[in-house]
Formats: C-alpha cells, structure tokens, sequence
C-alpha cells in the first residue's frame, strides 16, 4: 500500500489493506522499540491509497480507498474524523 515519512525523517506510516496504518520510530536506537504502534480508525476500513504527515510532524492524515479521508493527531494522541 502506501507509506510516508515526516519531513524530519524521524517517523514511518504505512498503510495496509484493511485500513489500518502502522507508525514506526525511525530515530530510535532500540529495534525493539522500532514499532510504536497502530493507527486505525471507525470511518477507514478499505485500503490506505495516500498518506501525508503536516509539515510539523504532528497531524497525519490518510485517504482510503473509499474516499474516506482519516486524521490523527499525533500531538495529542487523540483520533479525528
């Protein structure tokens, strides 16, 4: 599917076929720990066709296949439609 990198380079998002989007921590020294976690929301249930980081880093926002459009507030950790 589709994947970006925030402008600093610091963080990976993935989108899969179910929706979902997998963030990965790419300045940490610690493979383990490489893996934050899940992004996945209610309204995004088809395949991740596009994914954007703001210029800041800190909004995410991912467009479905279904047109749904779905954004995360990386900030705060709060998910909004």
């Amino acid at each position: 599917m589709r994947f970006a990198v925030d402008r600093f380079k610091s963080k990976l998002a993935v989108g899969n076929i179910n929706g979902s989007i997998f963030l990965f921590d790419l300045v940490s020294s610690n493979k383990e720990k490489l893996f934050k976690r899940v992004l996945e929301h209610s309204s995004c249930l088809r395949p991740i066709r596009q994914i954007a980081f703001s210029s800041d880093s800190t909004t995410l926002i991912a467009v479905g296949e279904d047109a749904t459009i779905c954004r995360w507030d990386l900030a705060s950790e709060i998910k909004q439609e």
